[in-house]
């Protein structure tokens, strides 16, 4: 698939504002394991809906529409990319099963989950049934606060961008670990039509969070594989 025009906002999130340091890394976050392989085969996952390992694919003849799932044949979601700068319109639409049609103007089913830009530097995702939570964007590194549990209480993750991947790290808020729940990949070789990788892991691989927390955690690493067309970089 051939890249995408360079997106206007990519640029302005990446200079907008004071350049912070990268963050002190724990340990865990340079041990834990690596997004899953090509071929790699997923275990079962703990949600419902959200697989525990997908893959992003591109959609012949299509640069706007996409599919997500285990394989290229196994669809989960559907996703829709949309241009614009801070336009009320989600840029990412997440959708369920795989939509058949090769342009996101047919689309019928309901969105899972969107994505709207508020600022250069942030970024609102809803999941269904209606859950809202900002993400923002620092210099090497993505945040965010999301409610998690049975009983639900507020907790805080960061992305951190290292060498070759990203790593989704929870900033729990006892003592001075930071283990890591997710990773997540593009894929380097830029062949065929796999686009990237993601993976749950450790805690992210149990159900100790939730499923919509799970489903807001895949949109994030899709805001992340967004943002790096526009940049045209890679993990």
């Amino acid at each position: 698939m051939g890249k995408l025009p360079k997106e206007q906002e990519a640029p302005a999130e990446q200079s907008a504002g004071p350049e912070l340091p990268p963050p002190e890394y724990a340990a865990a976050a340079d041990s834990a394991p690596d997004t899953p392989p090509p071929g790699y085969t997923p275990g079962p996952s703990p949600y419902q809906t959200v697989p525990i390992s997908w893959n992003l694919y591109s959609k012949p003849y299509s640069r706007r529409a996409f599919h997500l799932g285990p394989h290229a044949a196994a669809p989960v979601y559907s996703l829709e990319l949309h241009t614009g700068l801070l336009s009320s319109r989600p840029f990412l639409v997440l959708r369920p099963g795989r939509d058949t049609t090769t342009t996101t103007k047919t689309s019928s089913s309901p969105p899972l989950a969107t994505a709207r830009r508020d600022a250069p530097r942030h970024t609102t995702i809803t999941v269904v049934p209606g859950t809202s939570e900002r993400l923002t964007v620092h210099a090497r590194r993505l945040t965010f606060s999301f409610d998690v549990g049975a009983d639900p209480r507020r907790e805080a993750f960061e992305w951190r961008k290292e060498k070759r991947r990203w790593a989704l790290v929870h900033l729990a808020a006892h003592g001075d670990a930071h283990p890591v729940v997710a990773v997540f990949a593009e894929d380097s070789s830029r062949s065929g039509t796999e686009l990237a990788r993601f993976r749950f892991v450790g805690a992210g691989a149990t159900d100790a969070f939730g499923e919509p927390w799970a489903l807001y955690v895949s949109m994030t690493a899709l805001r992340i594989w967004e943002m790096m067309l526009g940049a045209g970089t890679t993990v």
